[in-house]
């Protein structure tokens, strides 16, 4: 099947050193005010049943009084491949950043990259990341253009509880390494989403390396976002990093405030959410409701939704003797109409043959149905739902 999604903003804000990752040849630094900009994202994929073929621009243009205009751009191509606990992609990507406004710098980089990641348990996940990066910097007021080769990576863990999930990472900065200049960043990462609210904070350490001297970082990214309705929300955000050592310590401290209106947007086939398959169809019945999701190389899957306040949701077991399907039994569904999807190894899924969908102001759309009388329970008589094995059924 076939899915495209965009996101756009249009963020406001102030940075104190703007300019940091324009030339880390030459260490530019220091340019800061306050700025307007606009930021997109266009992803473009075609599904299969275990691969998948993307291709996805991204870009982020800021004007300011103190530094000038900032265009930063990439291009990536790649495929990925899904098996039952393992997750593989191949891409190329080309990045391009102008800056006109200060010192005429430009630099344009293309390389592939490759990543891997692998379900340790059900709750937490491996990923590495590594790629190579030949990268040409142009400085047209001195008059030289300087050619580096990078080899940017990422090795980390992923572990999920509930509506949020907390991450540690160990990196270098991909767009901003030469042999001369490097940046190792070390992150735990934690996040909270529960409809309309998004929360996040990861404080880190990191070493920087220039010309064989060496300063260490410290500093935080934080930030909150809150969706309101047809893909519309406001975001805020703070990154702050101070420095210490002896490589120029305090050419890399930054503080970047910024708040942004966001609006996300996603449009996906038609055929793939009508399956051949009618068992996918969610069925009412005298015992409750009974919701089927076929992924046959998935290790945890969920049901979510409206029923319990969007919570944890209910486990989906496998169907005995039929490939790929799950199935789970809400025996005490609420009146009314109530809103749902998946979590496929905790990535969220537009359900199949869903009776109707509703935009989930994420720019993503719920499967939606209806529970009649008398095979629903009204509020103040549900004690809980709960999770049946499938079973023969």
């Amino acid at each position: 099947r076939g899915e495209v999604s965009t996101t756009l903003s249009a963020p406001v804000g102030y940075d104190s050193n703007a300019l940091l990752e324009v030339n880390p040849v030459g260490m530019n630094a220091g340019a800061r005010g306050s700025f307007v900009g606009a930021e997109g994202t266009l992803t473009l994929r075609l599904r299969g049943q275990a691969w998948e073929a993307f291709v996805g621009y991204d870009g982020d243009y800021r004007s300011s009084s103190g530094f000038g205009s900032l265009l930063w751009h990439s291009l990536e191509a790649g495929t990925a491949w899904q098996g039952r606990t393992t997750r593989l992609e191949l891409a190329w990507l080309g990045v391009q950043l102008v800056a006109p406004d200060y010192a005429q710098d430009e630099w344009l980089g293309t390389g592939p990259r490759t990543s891997a990641s692998l379900a340790l348990t059900p709750r937490m996940r491996l990923r590495v990341e590594a790629g190579t990066q030949l990268r040409r910097t142009d400085r047209n007021t001195q008059g030289y253009s300087h050619v580096s080769l990078s080899a940017p990576y990422l090795v980390g863990t992923t572990f999920t509880f509930g509506l949020g999930s907390q991450s540690a990472w160990l990196g270098q900065a991909p767009f901003a390494t030469s042999p001369a200049w490097q940046r190792h960043r070390l992150m735990a990462f934690a996040s909270l989403a529960t409809k309309p609210w998004a929360v996040w904070a990861g404080p880190f350490v990191g070493l920087r390396n220039t010309n064989s001297a060496y300063a260490g970082q410290f500093g935080a990214l934080v930030g909150i976002e809150r969706a309101f309705g047809w893909g519309i929300g406001l975001k805020a955000s703070l990154d702050v990093t101070a420095e210490w050592g002896a490589a120029e310590a305090g050419r890399a401290d930054r503080t970047e405030g910024t708040f942004a209106v966001v609006w996300r947007g996603a449009a996906a086939s038609k055929q793939p959410l009508r399956n051949d398959d009618d068992d996918l169809t969610p069925a009412v019945q005298p015992r409750g409701v009974r919701f089927r999701l076929r992924a046959p190389h998935a290790q945890v899957v969920r049901l979510i939704g409206s029923f319990d306040g969007w919570g944890d949701g209910l486990l989906m077991q496998r169907v005995p003797r039929q490939s790929g399907l799950w199935q789970v039994w809400l025996t005490q569904p609420p009146c009314g109409p109530l809103r749902y999807r998946f979590l496929i190894d905790d990535v969220p899924a537009t359900p199949a043959n869903a009776p109707r969908y509703v935009a989930d102001g994420f720019g993503g759309r719920d499967g939606e149905i209806e529970i009649p009388e008398p095979r629903c329970f009204k509020k103040e008589t549900i004690k809980g739902v709960s999770s049946q094995s499938a079973g023969s059924f």
